[in-house]
């Protein structure tokens, strides 16, 4: 049995990679965080979201009653370098003013950025984990 065919399975394994590209771009703005002219990159969520979007099968509520509310989002577009799990990476969202060196890093930003990401990554890996658990318990193959 093929896992990456299961949608959750695909999903999680997508955020993995996303999550994963966003922890190598943010420890890259530690890395030069003292490099003249750096500006503190990020990886686009929404550039991820809309790469979803198109990869996988759209899914529809059922609409029994007129009174139904029907709800649409649309997100402008995203510039910046694309990788091959969609995400962007683009100059990061709310950076300082560069210095005199022309660096915009700041370090206590990109360390809440890395925890946050890093804990995300944590998540999502227990979820993929506790899923493929309860295909094994399903299977009679607990372990």
């Amino acid at each position: 049995m093929d896992i990456g065919r299961i949608p959750l399975f695909s999903l999680v394994s997508q955020r993995l990679a996303f999550l994963g590209e966003r922890q190598e771009v943010l420890g890259l703005n530690v890395a030069n965080a003292d490099t003249p002219g750096y500006q503190a990159r990020d990886v686009d969520e929404g550039s991820f979201q809309d790469f979803l979007r198109s990869t996988v099968a759209p899914v529809s509520l059922a609409v029994t009653d007129r009174a139904h509310m029907t709800v649409a989002t649309a997100r402008p577009p995203a510039v910046g370098s694309s990788s091959s799990n969609g995400a962007r990476e683009v100059e990061q969202p709310g950076a300082p003013e560069p210095g005199a060196d022309g660096n915009n890093v700041d370090l206590e930003e990109q360390v809440i950025r890395i925890t946050e990401n890093a804990a995300e990554y944590q998540m999502v890996s227990t979820i993929y984990r506790k899923q493929a658990d309860l295909i094994r318990t399903a299977l009679g193959r607990a372990g």
